[in-house]
C-alpha cells in the first residue's frame, strides 16, 4: 500500500522528464537574430564581432560620447580609447548616459568599407554633404585624421593591407542597432 502512494509521483516525474524535448528557449536560435546570453565588455565584443553579426547581443561599457545632433548614437568605450563600439537607436539616448557605465542590448551590424563606399564618399565631399564627429572617427580607428581626403586615403591603405593579409577587399566595422539600454551605475 505504501508503494502505491509513490506511483502518481513517479508518473508525474516520468511525464516531466520525457515531455522535455531538449529544445532550449529562443536564446539558442541559429542563424540571424539568434540571442547570445552573455554580457560582453567592449573589448571582448570587438574581439569576436565578426562571429556575432546579426545576433542579439548585450554589451556593457562607459558611454564616452552621445551624438550632439540627434542623440541617437551612443559610443561605448573599452579599456582604451581606441576600443569603441557605436550603438544606434531610433529614439535619442538620455543625456544621463554620458560618462556612466551603460548596458546596451541590440543586433550586431557589420558595415563594410570598400572601394564603392569610398567612391561614393568622394562624391559627397564634392557636394559638401558628408560630416563625421570625432567619436565616429575614433570608432573606426581614425581619431588623428582630420580631413575627409586623408581619411579616404587611410581607408584605401588599410583595405590594401587587409587584401594582402586576408584576401578581403574591404574593412569591416561594427555597431549595434539598440533595442534596449540602461545606465548601470
Amino acid at each position: 500500500m505504501r508503494n502505491l502512494k509513490f506511483i502518481p509521483l513517479f508518473f508525474l516525474s516520468f511525464v516531466f522528464i520525457f515531455s522535455c524535448n531538449g529544445k532550449k528557449s529562443d536564446s539558442s536560435r541559429h542563424g540571424s537574430d539568434a540571442i547570445v546570453n552573455v554580457v560582453f565588455t567592449v573589448d571582448s565584443l570587438l574581439a569576436s564581432a565578426d562571429q556575432l553579426v546579426n545576433k542579439i547581443i548585450t554589451v556593457e561599457g562607459e558611454c564616452s560620447h552621445l551624438c550632439t545632433r540627434s542623440g541617437k548614437k551612443l559610443f561605448l568605450e573599452g579599456s582604451s580609447d581606441s576600443l569603441v563600439i557605436r550603438a544606434e537607436s531610433e529614439k535619442a539616448f538620455r543625456q544621463e548616459c554620458i560618462n556612466k557605465k551603460v548596458r546596451v542590448t541590440g543586433k550586431m551590424i557589420e558595415k563594410r568599407i570598400d572601394e564603392a563606399y569610398l567612391a561614393e564618399w568622394e562624391s559627397e565631399i564634392k557636394s559638401d554633404s558628408h560630416e563625421d564627429c570625432n567619436a565616429e572617427k575614433r570608432s573606426v580607428g581614425q581619431k588623428e585624421i582630420d580631413s575627409d581626403n586623408e581619411r579616404i586615403a587611410d581607408f584605401r591603405a588599410r583595405i590594401a593591407a587587409e587584401k594582402e593579409k586576408n584576401g578581403k577587399d574591404y574593412l569591416a566595422f561594427y555597431h549595434i542597432e539598440t533595442t534596449n539600454y540602461r545606465v548601470v551605475e
